[in-house]
């Protein structure tokens, strides 16, 4: 209040507030000295005011008392602006078209002001305006406003923390906290924008409904936002200006409090048309990431390729960076989830940066609101996978809320160190990851499984025949000690049966544990039986042939897709996919050979009925191979045999000298070796580790006087 008195007494008496100033002080100063009374600052001294009035006023121009120097006729205002170097940090001063930049945004601590009235990031800005015009976001640069009545509202640059990604943002808010001229955003109804977003345990869910290794498919709109026209009739509420240069926005702009709500519907009619009219069971959005999940069972391929057809369709580009799937492991709002594994765990690196925050906040005495809600939006993320640490956040969220502005500072006191020393301990001791629990609780009976604990004989616990039992230990406090509640001692053996059983308890959300009364009937495989059986039939082909089947099933399951036919194979499917092979895919006969004996391979290893039986040599399917092999034309290799000549030529160029000396002499032996032994390369060179069982060693060469004898293996 006392800047405020000393601005308005310089508006009335000119450069007289400094002796108003000077008089205050000293009065203020012998109060407090003589009589140990302490003046209010903001309240004036009327006494001073009026002794500083009573002497008439002069202009320093015209000597007129009816007047001050300032507002003198005969004043003549400089064009130039007195303009320093430096600004009061010593800081060189550097403008850019007749504006200057900003300090404080090149720096460590970047610029905090709201209303900061110098230039931030220019490059930026207009990198960024010429993509939105060439896109068609954006309409100008106008001279002039091509509007009768228009609204400018202020340009900002939204700056992802760690992709460091910009976007143009338009502050439709300002001016803020003027009810005399509302913003834009004050004009739309809050309660007509509200939205509920989808969350982790909405997809979570899905995947439970769905069973172990479900597939999951996910993309991306490019340019979410801009996809949505702006009606023409409102063109003149979305301009913005820069260098002095009118645009406006024919598309949904960020900062507008209708653009979320209005794109969530585009992306519900996205949704609606999916589920409807191509039968996709599941798909989740949040805005622009949308994410699918289906049935182990159910071909996914045909989920994205459908995904896709319908995105192009509607003429809606896709990133492709964020297009995935299907898959068993995905990553959906920034966590990992696993439909093998049954469990959603956080990303690493985003453990180790939520760790070094909460580091850098352990060494503070004090923080920003704004900084404080950074934490608190990186806790609440972890806590979607740290179930326990949402307690643990709600002193912070006090506290946070104690201030109204974000540049406010709040202190960091005892309860507040607690909280954060309680989530570094999470993110220590826990291994990142949250399995999928199902809501319903699984009765006891059902899993055989019983605890108790006693405050004075001991603890014991049961699990299917198997128990234990024991007294407490010396090390623990006494009955009569309060520091060990009956909650803990009840714990205790729980935490004992989980290390013991631990293999043995499976998760009821698996839906694999068998019922305890139900036993394998006589002659029933067990599943571990079943999986050696498995993977013995899996090691029938080599690694190599198993490749080459795998891509075949594979170009098989996507034809089938495509061609809404069954994946169980017929004579015809098989010979519209050979047909497919050698039109489409521009494959050789050889190859079509393999790729069919791939699906016949899948078909045996899977137990599914197939056409590939001894009493049928499908002769239809052998005749159109017969015709591939005709149609195509025989390979002859460009490559030509190594003559006698051509090794004398190949030894004589390496000893006149092509590489080192000890390459060449190396490459002579080499090509000697395999001319003479009637080698290919694979009979002499290691495909991976060294074996000396089949590899060449020193023990096989003999060196003798005018010879060496070398034995082939």
């Amino acid at each position: 209040m006392y800047e405020v008195n000393i601005i308005d007494i310089s508006n009335v008496y000119g450069d007289r507030f400094y002796e108003y100033h000077k008089l205050f002080s000293l009065k203020s100063a012998s109060a407090l000295a003589i009589h140990k009374i302490k003046v209010d600052w903001s309240a004036r001294d009327r006494d001073l005011i009026q002794l500083i009035a009573s002497r008439a006023r002069s202009c320093s121009i015209c000597s007129e008392v009816s007047h001050d120097t300032k507002f003198c006729p005969s004043f003549q205002k400089s064009e130039v602006t007195p303009f320093n170097n430096t600004d009061r940090h010593g800081r060189k001063r550097t403008s850019f078209n007749g504006q200057e930049i900003c300090n404080n945004f090149n720096s460590s601590r970047r610029c905090n002001r709201s209303n900061c009235p110098y230039q931030h990031n220019k490059s930026a800005v207009d990198e960024l305006l010429s993509s939105e015009i060439k896109k068609g976001f954006l309409s100008g640069p106008y001279q002039t406003a091509p509007f009768q009545q228009y609204r400018v509202s202020p340009l900002g640059i939204a700056e992802r923390k760690y992709s460091k990604k910009k976007r143009l943002i338009v502050d439709l808010s300002a001016p803020h906290n003027n009810d005399a001229h509302p913003s834009i955003n004050d004009l739309i109804d809050k309660d007509e924008c509200s939205l509920s977003y989808v969350s982790i345990d909405d997809a979570i869910k899905c995947i439970k409904k769905f069973g172990k290794d479900a597939l999951m498919c996910k993309t991306d709109i490019s340019d979410a936002f801009k996809l949505i026209p702006i009606l023409p009739s409102q063109y003149h509420l979305f301009c913005v200006k820069w260098r002095n240069q009118y645009y406006f926005y024919t598309r949904l702009a960020f900062g507008c409090r209708s653009s979320p709500k209005i794109f969530d519907q585009f992306s519900q009619a996205i949704c609606w048309i999916a589920e409807n009219n191509y039968g996709i069971e599941c798909i989740l959005h949040l805005l622009d990431d949308f994410l699918t999940i289906d049935r182990p069972d159910f071909p996914a391929d045909r989920t994205m390729a459908v995904l896709t057809m319908l995105f192009n369709k509607l003429n809606v580009p896709l990133a492709k960076n964020k297009t995935m799937g299907p898959d068993t492991v995905m990553e959906y709002l920034g966590i990992i989830l696993d439909s093998h594994q049954m469990q959603a765990r956080l990303p690493m690196d985003k453990i180790l940066r939520i760790w070094e925050m909460l580091e850098s906040f352990s060494n503070k005495k004090s923080c920003t609101k704004r900084e404080l809600l950074q934490l608190l939006g990186h806790l609440n993320f972890a806590s979607r996978v740290i179930i326990p640490g949402r307690s643990f956040v709600s002193y912070l969220l006090s506290l946070a809320s104690s201030v109204r502005e974000l540049h406010h500072h709040v202190h960091l006191n005892a309860e507040c160190r607690e909280d954060i020393l309680m989530w570094k301990l999470f993110l220590e001791q826990w291994n990142g990851v949250s399995f999928f629990y199902d809501i319903e609780r699984t009765p006891a009976d059902s899993m055989q499984l019983y605890t108790d604990a006693s405050s004075t004989v001991g603890f014991g616990g049961f699990f299917q025949g198997q128990w234990f039992c024991d007294k407490w230990s010396e090390d623990l406090p006494k009955e009569e000690d309060k520091e060990i509640s009956m909650a803990f001692r009840e714990l205790y053996p729980i935490v004992i049966a989980s290390l013991l059983w631990d293999g043995q308890i499976q998760m009821p959300s698996s839906h694999c544990r068998q019922p305890i009364s139900a036993l394998p009937s006589h002659g029933e495989s067990s599943l571990e039986t079943s999986s050696r059986i498995s993977a013995l039939m899996s090691s029938s082909v080599s690694s190599s042939t198993q490749s080459v089947y795998h891509s075949g099933h594979q170009t098989y399951t996507k034809f089938t897709q495509m061609n809404n036919y069954s994946l169980v194979a017929t004579k015809d499917t098989l010979m519209h996919f050979a047909t497919y092979c050698l039109d489409s895919l521009n494959l050789s006969y050889h190859t079509i050979k393999l790729y069919l004996c791939g699906i016949r391979y899948y078909h045996l290893l899977q137990g599914i009925p197939n056409p590939f039986t001894l009493e049928d040599k499908l002769p239809r399917l052998q005749m159109l191979l017969k015709g591939i092999k005709r149609q195509q034309k025989p390979h002859r290799p460009s490559r030509k045999p190594i003559t006698t000549e051509i090794l004398h030529d190949m030894v004589k160029s390496l000893q006149q000298g092509i590489f080192t000396h000890y390459s060449d002499i190396l490459m002579s032996t080499v090509c000697v070796v395999a001319f003479f032994g009637f080698l290919r390369c694979a009979e002499f060179t290691c495909k991976s580790s060294f074996d000396p069982e089949c590899n060449l060693c020193f023990s096989d060469l003999a060196m003798h006087d005018n010879h060496a004898v070398l034995t082939l293996k």
